[in-house]
């Protein structure tokens, strides 16, 4: 508001009126404060997704610490599974022909059973992991971008600040330019004289002269 109506406000007050340098100094510091605060809001933010980034690559880390041994024991689960599932078709099948082997069978089914479980358990498990750390991954992108999209608010800030520091500096640059035209005018322009008082020294001539 106050530097849309500074040409307004300065086309009223004379060149050389101290008035003029204090109203533009006005709008430098006023610009100067705005410029601080939205500094300050981005730099605010911009500390804050960094924050953001640092929580979740931790995270994103440790499942990935976590996800290591966790894959290999489902690989070991699974291969685990395979061996059970092999040595119980040959048990059933014993069995068919050895009666004594049909409770060893069964209960190599129920071995049988819960290793699937275990198996799948390990699955499932690793795959949450997994998600999550995709889903940290992602935060960590998205912190990313946020972070480069706020340095260029910060920079285009910077830009704009320093364009308008310099406008400021130039506009009292020609305010002082106009102060020194009109005052080398002043200074160049002929004293007149009033014609009272000529009228009056001519009188004062020939009153003289009659004496």
């Amino acid at each position: 508001m106050l530097a849309s109506t500074l040409e307004q406000r300065l086309a009223r007050i004379l060149p050389c009126d101290a008035r003029v340098k204090s109203a533009i100094e006005e709008v430098s510091r006023a610009s100067d404060v705005r410029f601080a605060a939205l500094s300050a809001s981005w730099q605010e933010m911009e500390n804050r997704s960094q924050e953001q980034e640092q929580i979740a690559a931790k995270f994103a880390g440790q499942n990935e610490t976590l996800l290591a041994p966790w894959k290999s024991e489902r690989s070991d689960a699974q291969q685990a599974q395979a061996a059970l599932e092999e040595h119980e078709a040959d048990l059933r099948e014993s069995a068919r022909t050895l009666a004594a082997l049909a409770t060893a069978a069964r209960a190599l089914d129920g071995i049988a059973a819960d290793s699937e479980a275990v198996t799948k358990q390990s699955t499932e498990r690793e795959d949450a992991l997994a998600q999550w750390s995709a889903s940290w991954n992602e935060v960590v992108r998205a912190s990313k971008l946020r972070d480069a999209a706020i340095e260029n608010e910060l920079k285009t800030l910077a830009n704009e600040r320093d364009r308008w520091t310099a406008f400021y500096a130039a506009r009292t640059a020609r305010a002082q330019m106009e102060c020194s035209l009109t005052g080398a005018n002043r200074a160049a322009a002929p004293k007149t004289t009033s014609p009272r008082a000529t009228d009056k020294g001519a009188n004062n001539t020939g009153d003289k002269k009659k004496q």
